[in-house]
């Protein structure tokens, strides 16, 4: 994959994103807090970085606010119950993850031709 083809998979992922966070705009901000998410549930969490939605496990839930890992980052972020939504399913999880490698392969790419 060169350059331009990372160029262009990272901004189909900003407009993929962008229009999901549209369409869930449009959709009651409480909806979340009703649903009883449990410890070992796959959701999708917003990420505090950029506010986009990545698929995540939650390994840890207080009243509000809950714990969670996102799939194939490994990064570990609280996150409030209203910025859950359900997992988009096993597809997507293997598919965050198959870009999180090309991700991290394209970045030692990059630092090993500086």
């Amino acid at each position: 994959m060169n350059w331009n083809d990372r160029s262009m998979v990272r901004l189909y992922d900003v407009v993929m994103n962008f229009k999901e966070k549209e369409e869930n705009n449009s959709e009651d901000e409480t909806e979340s807090l009703g649903k009883k998410w449990k410890v070992g549930s796959n959701c999708r969490a917003r990420h505090s970085n950029d506010g986009y939605y990545y698929e995540a496990k939650i390994i840890e839930i207080t009243k509000k606010k809950c714990t969670v890992v996102f799939w194939g980052y490994n990064d570990i972020q609280k996150v409030s119950l209203k910025h859950l939504e359900n997992s988009a399913g096993k597809r997507s999880r293997i598919q965050q993850i198959k870009k999180s490698v090309n991700d991290r392969i394209a970045d030692m790419s990059e630092s090993s031709e500086e």
